[in-house]
């Protein structure tokens, strides 16, 4: 982490008039729109954010959605003040009505900058292309009956994302390697120029796939389960060439411009997470997410305790100083640590899973909400994302009072819906690990 770097783009955001506040890893951004001197600071804020959002906590303070959309996760709104917003027509149509105060009276005579409704889409729409896969892992989420997409639905749904404006479409399985039209698939993609990423184990790699992948991918995720061949092969089941697998993650590395390792966590993660760390740092590789199991609970490799769960929080807070990007990227609930500070550095939340900002297409050929929940909530991606079940996870009424009055509520959401399946009967139930 280049801390020069930061200060002269904090110094530069000051220099506008800009209120920040640093407080150990936590940026706190006020802005005054009296001065109308947003068109000038948005370029900064988002280098801000590109550069160091895995590094610090960055908050904006009531700061309109529309004004940044693509940053939400770091807008926050106190509740203060709120005689300087008002609503507007265009509000009621906006998909973050409910919980944005509207637009700045201070702007309200701008020439420049107006309202405009954010759609309620998902940023993202993930395709499961096959169900094939090489490897067999203990903890893995996908059926296993082969089902393949055709291809020509593939294109279907990136038509659909491309006219609704939704960017992102990610490519998963099963491993989408396996999928014998995956050039197809990743070509029509970036032809429509949408942000395409791709889920893979990486074991699967030739000159055909090397150039597929430097041509139409803007990022992979790679599973990397072990910290070395035999604790690979003991969590995926899989006669793979460890180490010609770490080559090819590195021959990754100089063909496009983000790479990314994901494990579950297991027993033995929790045991070595310091191998697995010096594995990826190694490898050269800058982000490394983790996930909390989400199935084979009845395997005791993957049956990790609260108490497990709340110390591996604490360690990855102290390699994330470093300047190291991890994360726990599935729903966690924050109060897993007593200080749910620490939880918001490590956690991402919930943001990614149960329909709260993206859908995946299953093989079978119907939306679900997640890779773990297999509901059918349909075949049309407008239809899916307003359908009953999600709107009812996205409204967050099922949750313990206390729930509401957390400052961490907009990122955790209440940790797994499917956790609160699994354990409680009902969606709508507490997660089990929730304090």
């Amino acid at each position: 982490m280049n801390s020069r770097n930061i200060s002269n783009i904090i110094n530069r955001l000051e220099k506008h008039g800009l209120n920040i506040k640093i407080n150990d890893q936590k940026i706190n951004i006020n802005i005054d729109f009296k001065k109308n001197i947003l068109k000038k600071i948005k370029p900064l804020l988002y280098l801000l954010l590109n550069k160091f959002e895995n590094s610090y906590l960055i908050y904006i303070n009531n700061l309109p959605y529309c004004l940044m959309p693509d940053a939400a996760n770091h807008l926050i709104f106190p509740g203060e003040n709120k005689a300087e917003f008002r609503k507007t027509r265009y509000c009621r149509k906006c998909k973050y009505n409910k919980s944005c105060p509207g637009w700045p009276q201070a702007l309200r005579n701008s020439k420049t900058l107006h309202a405009r409704p954010i759609r309620n889409l998902p940023r993202e729409v993930v395709i499961e292309v096959t169900q094939k896969c090489n490897s067999n892992c203990q903890i893995c989420f996908s059926d296993k009956n082969n089902k393949i997409l055709a291809l020509s639905k593939i294109k279907l749904i990136i038509d659909e994302c491309a006219d609704l404006g939704i960017k992102t479409i990610r490519f998963t399985g099963g491993e989408p390697l396996l999928y014998d039209k995956i050039d197809e698939a990743l070509r029509y993609a970036k032809s429509k120029n949408l942000y395409t990423i791709l889920n893979t184990n990486a074991t699967i790699f030739d000159k055909k796939i090397e150039k597929t992948i430097q041509n139409y991918v803007d990022n992979v995720l790679i599973s990397l389960q072990g910290f070395n061949p035999g604790s690979e092969k003991k969590l995926t089941n899989n006669k793979y060439d460890f180490h010609r697998k770490l080559q090819n993650i590195t021959r990754l590395q100089s063909l496009i411009p983000t790479i990314r390792i994901g494990t579950v966590i297991s027993n033995t993660l929790i045991d070595n997470y310091d191998k697995y760390y010096y594995l990826i740092r190694k490898l050269g590789v800058k982000h490394w997410e983790v996930y909390r199991p989400m199935t084979g609970i009845t395997q005791k490799e993957f049956q990790i305790s609260r108490l497990q769960l709340s110390q591996i929080v604490s360690a990855f807070a102290k390699i994330k100083k470093s300047g190291f990007d991890i994360k726990i990227a599935n729903a966690v609930p924050f109060c897993i640590a007593k200080n749910p500070a620490v939880s918001s550095y490590v956690l991402l939340g919930a943001e990614a899973d149960d329909g709260h900002s993206r859908m995946i297409f299953d093989a079978r050929g119907f939306f679900k909400p997640s890779y773990f929940i297999g509901d059918n909530i349909g075949t049309n991606i407008e239809k899916a994302w307003k359908s009953n079940l999600l709107k009812k996870m996205r409204s967050l009424r099922y949750l313990p009072e206390k729930c509401g009055s957390c400052f961490y509520l907009k990122w955790c959401k209440g940790g797994s819906r499917y956790w609160a399946k699994l354990e409680n009967k009902s969606y709508f139930a507490p997660d089990p690990l929730m304090s």
